[in-house]
């Protein structure tokens, strides 16, 4: 995986602080992955939110159910970070919600 795709914060932010001295190219994209990222963040809370209210589960409920602390279900309610993608498929799985992609990209009605 190329620098410029990752999608940790951390690595995104430091390459940023190289190429913002560098190249204006390079710092958009980079700025482009920051942003990107925060959309998909906020998208992920909003839809869990929605899941959980459809299947009429507390964050405590579904943090037992799944096997995650409930901080970190709140974390993710909160739109501080979302889970990895195996956490994701487990999520799906729960909720009987087979689309990924759409979970961290679209919002849900």
């Amino acid at each position: 995986m190329e620098k410029e795709t990752k999608i940790h914060q951390g690595a995104i932010t430091e390459r940023y602080y190289i190429a913002k001295e560098e190249d204006s190219e390079e710092k958009e994209k980079v700025m482009e992955a920051i942003i990107s990222k925060q959309a998909s963040v906020r998208i992920f809370s909003t839809n869990l939110v929605y899941l959980m209210k459809e299947k009429g589960v507390l964050p405590g409920q579904l943090a037992t159910a799944i096997n995650v602390s409930p901080h970190r279900v709140s974390q993710w309610l909160a739109g501080n970070c979302y889970p990895k993608i195996s956490m994701l498929i487990t999520l799906c799985n729960y909720f009987e919600f087979y689309d990924i992609y759409k979970l961290v990209t679209e919002e849900f009605d």
